[in-house]
């Protein structure tokens, strides 16, 4: 019978685990001997020296010989079976890898105190003064889906444990002097196939991005267009259009894209065939479009700025900025208001309900050339032709601080984790946590020799930077650009065929009316409750006395400062016309009923009834 073979347990054994790998070569056993190899673990060569251990593992023998065994207990050791031994060896204790309980309690309350303020939408509606029971109940439904919504998105980030990965410097490094071509060495195969280089003759260039980052379109300032699956190399479209190219940009989906030419704007669909030509677009050099209200939008040399509805080809609103001419506009995403940079230093937001500008700031002494929103609409980033960038906030409209640049940054990009591209000149910079705070130095630093910046563009979800310029296309690698948790309902950029006729229905059927456009998007479904003001301001929830409402009330209808200052509609002036006429007409009775009082005076009657037969007379001059 054959023997049973001798397991070495892992803890404090006379073989260690190791020692098969450290054995010499004339110790190992025949290779032609078959009936010795199954007794590997029983039959052990013994030593020249006598001793127990095995000739290979004499090194750690001699380690270890101090030590005292695990398995004895005289010496008030713990035995192997009360201390757990790591696989590699480690003599570390337990001791150290144990947590300290209240440093993780205060972790975890910090997290969900994060998680908390990430997703609150605020204090929940004052329904307590709503008098109208459908509307009353109404809000407190409303309240309850908001609370359920919001639990929910806090058990689903719980589940969201991809982090955007950043490049991280050891040492005296720095990751600006990091290069493409180093990068290219340590970056995954297919980042590295996303990371090319066209040199195209008919710049300089203008990209864009589909929602979803998979497609992207290309236009050179002499005609040349294409569309191309950018990820997988695979090519559209081509075309050469003959004509001066100022813009491009996709439209809801990669079907359709506008391009902004020399005299219209025309929109073709994928296959480069020309299928809508917009005549009441003239002589455009920016276009964009509002995804969730189906909106094309245009500025150019006019200084009008245009809103076509792309679902019904509606034209919803033509508004005349009056700044002169504008080369320079993005939207913001988070309220979809229009961003428009002037020659005069101004920046300006418009909503197709409004004919009048929501806001007008005076950001810079010098004409502003490029700018860019945040995707939380809380930060906007402005360059001037001074070479100046500055940073906003668009909760208070004030500076936070500002940069300079060598040129003048004729392109700006924000990326989902908030990286700052800047292309000005022939330089190419992204600033990482650049919008809180003033950093000190940039991320990520590229140079294109003898070339000019026209255009930089975050490819969603997906670390690469898009770059139009003089001589053609390139894509950059900036580790942590894209945002690792995406929403599949929002932009799959795996989605099929027909997940996107799916996606293009449901758009249609949650399509956005353009007066829903406002500086504060949260306002749309409130109702405002009117104040009501307590006679006993120490005891508040008692009655409301009458007249201090009604002072409430008339406090309210009277105007405010920036009110009075507006100028009056049709509406004021025939109010104040007919106040007028009114005044008139009873001053005109008061003096009537005071001559008709002197008339009776002068002859002693005592009514007034028969004063239309007196004869009147003229008073006498006084001396």
């Amino acid at each position: 019978m054959k023997e049973k073979t001798q397991k070495t347990p892992r803890n404090g054994s006379p073989l260690p685990s190791s020692s098969s790998s450290l054995q010499r070569t004339d110790d190992q056993p025949d290779k032609g001997d078959r009936s010795d190899r199954h007794l590997k673990g029983k039959k052990e060569k013994a030593p020249r020296n006598g001793s127990n251990t095995p000739a290979g593992a004499s090194s750690l023998a001699k380690r270890q010989d101090d030590k005292p065994s695990k398995a004895d207990n005289s010496n008030g050791h713990l035995t192997a079976k009360q201390q757990k031994v790591p696989r590699n060896g480690s003599t570390t204790p337990s001791s150290e890898h144990t947590t300290d309980p209240k440093r993780d309690d205060h972790k975890r309350k910090k997290e969900k105190q994060s998680r908390d303020k990430k997703y609150d939408r605020g204090p929940p509606n004052k329904y307590k003064g709503v008098r109208d029971h459908n509307l009353n109940t109404k809000l407190r439904k409303a309240d309850a889906l908001f609370k359920e919504a919001t639990t929910k998105m806090k058990k689903a980030e719980i589940l969201l444990q991809n982090e955007p990965g950043f490049l991280e410097a050891e040492g005296l490094e720095k990751t600006y002097r990091f290069k493409q071509s180093d990068l290219r060495h340590h970056v995954d195969v297919t980042t590295a196939r996303k990371m090319f280089d066209l040199s195209l003759p008919l710049g300089p260039y203008n990209v864009d991005f589909t929602r979803n980052g998979r497609f992207m379109v290309i236009a050179g300032r002499k005609g040349h267009v294409a569309v191309m699956d950018w990820s997988s190399g695979q090519l559209s479209s081509e075309m050469q259009l003959q004509e001066t190219v100022r813009d491009v940009h996709f439209l809801h989906n990669e079907t359709m894209f506008a391009v902004a030419q020399k005299k219209y704007v025309y929109v073709y669909d994928k296959n480069g065939v020309e299928l809508h030509c917009l005549k009441r677009h003239l002589d455009v050099s920016r276009i964009d479009f509002l995804p969730y209200h189906w909106l094309l939008v245009s500025v150019g040399n006019q200084g009008i700025l245009r809103y076509q509805d792309t679902s019904t080809g509606e034209m919803v609103a033509s508004h005349r900025t009056k700044l002169g001419p504008c080369d320079c506009m993005r939207q913001n995403p988070w309220n979809a208001v229009m961003n428009l940079g002037h020659s005069k230093g101004v920046v300006t937001m418009w909503s197709p309900s409004m004919p009048t500008p929501l806001v007008k700031m005076f950001c810079h002494p010098a004409p502003v050339v490029s700018l860019a929103a945040s995707q939380d609409g809380q930060y906007l980033v402005t360059g001037a032709l001074n070479n100046e960038i500055k940073v906003w906030d668009l909760r208070t409209y004030k500076e936070l601080h500002r940069y300079r640049s060598v040129r003048p940054a004729s392109s700006i990009d924000i990326s989902a984790t908030s990286l700052i591209a800047i292309g000005q000149g022939p330089h190419i910079e992204v600033w990482k946590d650049g919008l809180k705070e003033r950093a000190d130095r940039p991320y990520m630093y590229h140079l294109l020799p003898s070339q000019t910046i026209r255009s930089v563009r975050f490819c969603p979800f997906e670390d690469i930077l898009a770059t139009g310029y003089s001589g053609g296309v390139a894509t950059l690698a900036v580790p942590g650009a894209g945002e690792p948790n995406y929403d599949t309902f929002e932009a799959d950029p795996f989605q099929t065929k027909h997940q996107r006729r799916e996606g293009e229905i449901i758009q249609l059927l949650n399509k956005l009316q353009p007066d829903m456009i406002s500086l504060n998007p949260n306002i749309i479904g409130a109702v405002r409750v009117k104040k009501r003001v307590s006679v006993n301001p120490n005891k508040a929830g008692e009655a409301v006395d009458d007249d201090a409402e009604l002072e409430a009330e008339e406090a309210d209808k009277q105007p405010s400062f920036s009110q009075s200052k507006k100028k009056p509609n049709k509406g004021d002036l025939d109010r104040k016309a007919r106040e007028l006429q009114r005044r008139k007409v009873e001053r005109a009775e008061a003096k009537r009923k005071a001559s008709e009082a002197a008339i009776d005076v002068g002859a002693g009657a005592s009514s007034g009834a028969l004063s239309r037969f007196y004869k009147r007379r003229k008073p006498a001059p006084s001396a």
